[in-house]
């Protein structure tokens, strides 16, 4: 298809079709209009892949299946179609789509199933999945001395700290109560004279839910 035209491209793609929208009306979905008469082979990455949504939307399905469709392109392309897929996830269409990018899934999805190993492993909302796998909550810390993280987990009385994972160079707890276990440990902190060289609270993701259930090893892809 790289010699032929965005436009003869829908052509195509419509003849398949007893049932199809109107190729200007695909084209316009995808907001391609000023390219329609220019060849795939001289599109960039995103202008691809809204082409090529174009495709799939010329019989006006409703449901549309999509693999990755944003995998390779850059942060300004992948938000092109986040934008138009949620434009038209609510036009009594559905959705099915595979992505590795976690957030990606909790922007664009009504539901989230984990698969691993090719088995499904959790399934909901992404606020369902974050609240009932790690909580809503990221505590994240570090010390400015070597050692100081053990001190404190043999001294503090603080039984969560065994709860922490190391990740780079600092130490991460999921929690929904997290901004109490924050004033617990920066008092333990102070009262045997630690310092802290990092201290974060951030909301939990998806992605702290994806390595919750499959684990930080490497993997082949």
């Amino acid at each position: 298809y790289k010699r032929m035209s965005v436009r003869e491209t829908l052509s195509l793609f419509q003849s398949f079709f007893r049932s199809t929208i109107s190729v200007d009306e695909a084209i316009a979905l995808v907001e391609l209009q000023d390219k329609a008469d220019t060849y795939l082979g001289k599109l960039s990455g995103g202008q691809k892949q809204r082409a090529y949504l174009a495709c799939a939307l010329i019989n006006h399905p409703r449901l549309l299946f999509l693999d990755e469709p944003t995998t390779g392109l850059d942060p300004q392309a992948r938000r092109a179609i986040w934008d138009l897929l949620l434009k038209h996830k609510g036009q009594d269409k559905s959705i099915l789509l595979t992505t590795h990018y976690m957030d990606e899934a909790e922007k664009l999805a009504d539901r989230i199933a984990v698969i691993d190993h090719g088995k499904i492993i959790a399934e909901g909302t992404p606020k369902d999945l974050i609240e009932s796998t790690i909580g809503t909550q990221v505590l994240c810390f570090n010390f400015a001395a070597e050692g100081d993280y053990e001190t404190l987990k043999q001294n503090a009385g603080l039984s969560w700290l065994s709860d922490a994972v190391r990740v780079g160079d600092q130490y991460e707890i999921t929690a929904s109560d997290a901004v109490s276990r924050t004033t617990d440990l920066c008092r333990a902190s102070d009262r045997l004279n630690l310092t802290l060289d990092h201290l974060e609270l951030r909301r939990s993701t998806l992605e702290d839910v994806f390595i919750k259930l499959t684990g930080r090893s490497m993997r082949d892809a």
